[in-house]
């Protein structure tokens, strides 16, 4: 095992270690006080009851996140990628074909790894706190409908990757791009008509006074939905949540059937109406922008990488392939992801405020966000009190306390 491998390895030990960190810190500042915000929601047993929770998530994903640099090390130390590689060529020599091959074996012993801490989590955890409603047979059906939709569009995605590499060399990280782009676009479209129901059941919400209440705010906004549905969460989940999918004429609104038991009409429509605001406001196209963009980056540097035999020690593989040169790409570049990641989660916790701000704004019960807001982390058992590091590392939404805090400002500076 050469100075490569031992490169990657240790890349894959630091970030580990990095999240170690930040979870153990995170855990630390769940012991602060109540936050003003909830003082009069949660009884001091009502809060144990939140850092119960997260003690518990957080623990699950420490082992689950150490299991896995202990995996990674032992294929790269062992030569099992070249163990790998070696058989599939004497399998075949076509190399899209056995590139798909080798990642679908990898990804096959990823999902057998990662499937235990997803019974643990899903019938352990989220039944011991009162979530989990999914009985085994649907945690089947969805692993199974999973893995089936993961084959078909990560195999279309990775012939593609392999196949404009090979027949373009040079420009080959340009035509991808822009494939991949183009196929990321129709997704959005597809998605919500195609690939949504296949795991959950989508109803047109019935006559009445919320759905008279959404179609009034959406024209007072100009604002045109094709139909507002409701989506049944609740045969896997207590968690409550509200979405919207689809682009231009397309654009629906989905809540969830668990919203609808614990929210109030104005509530809901102010929950709406932050999600309108993310439209209104260009954050959906500014965010699809940024993506592009590091995708470009991100496909450029690999077209460079190719050039260089770091691409294949670096897995422990002598013979030159573009599936392991992705494979060592993808680890050796996790750095540099984290890092636009950083810059991606700022923009997206900014974006956050902009539309809460909007939604105030827009509509006359503006108050009703607020408590909405308060309500959903109740329900969801969120940790109140983050650690900074933790927010500024992987929270795509700000901090609840600070969303309340910033409505407060925003009603105060409306007087």
């Amino acid at each position: 095992m050469g100075f490569e491998s031992l490169l990657v390895i240790g890349i894959i030990w630091i970030g580990f270690a990095l999240h170690f960190v930040v979870e153990i810190l995170n855990l630390g500042s769940a012991s602060k006080p109540i936050p003003q915000e909830f003082v009069d929601a949660l009884e001091p047993d009502a809060y144990q009851k939140n850092q119960d929770y997260l003690f518990e998530t957080t623990r699950l994903s420490l082992v689950q996140s150490f299991v896995s640099p202990v995996i990674w090390t032992i294929a790269i130390a062992y030569g099992l990628f070249e163990y790998l590689d070696s058989n599939l060529l004497a399998l075949t020599n076509h190399e899209v074909l056995r590139g798909l091959l080798f990642f679908a074996v990898i990804g096959f012993f990823g999902w057998l790894i990662h499937l235990p801490f997803s019974l643990y989590d899903t019938f352990g955890i989220e039944a011991k706190f009162g979530f989990n409603r999914m009985k085994l047979v649907t945690f089947c059906f969805d692993q199974i409908k999973g893995a089936l939709l993961g084959i078909i569009l990560g195999g279309v995605v990775l012939s593609g990757v392999i196949w404009f590499f090979l027949t373009f060399n040079k420009i080959g990280w340009l035509i991808t791009w822009a494939a991949l782009i183009t196929f990321e676009v129709c997704l959005l479209f597809i998605a919500p008509t195609w690939i949504m129901p296949l795991f959950n059941k989508f109803t047109l919400l019935p006559d009445g006074s919320l759905k008279d209440e959404i179609q009034k705010y959406a024209k007072n906004q100009e604002f045109q939905i094709s139909g507002i549905f409701t989506m049944d969460g609740s045969k896997r989940s207590n968690k409550a949540n509200a979405f919207f999918t689809g682009f231009g004429k397309n654009k629906r609104i989905v809540l969830f059937d668990t919203l609808l038991e614990k929210f109030s009409d104005s509530e809901l429509v102010a929950i709406l109406a932050h999600e309108v605001g993310h439209y209104k406001k260009g954050h959906i196209l500014r965010r699809l922008g940024i993506s592009f963009i590091t995708t470009l980056l991100m496909f450029y540097l690999f077209g460079v990488f190719l050039r260089y035999p770091i691409g294949y020690l670096a897995v422990n593989v002598k013979l030159q392939s573009i599936h392991v040169a992705l494979l060592s790409f993808g680890i050796l570049y996790s750095p540099l992801s984290r890092l636009f990641g950083l810059f991606g989660l700022y923009i997206s916790r900014k974006h956050e405020f902009e539309a809460d701000e909007f939604s105030i704004r827009t509509y006359q019960h503006s108050s009703q966000l607020f408590s909405a807001l308060k309500k959903l982390s109740l329900e969801n058992l969120s940790n109140l009190t983050p650690h900074p590091i933790k927010v500024l590392s992987q929270y795509s939404h700000p901090p609840v306390v600070e969303r309340l805090q910033r409505i407060r400002e925003e009603e105060v500076a409306q007087l």
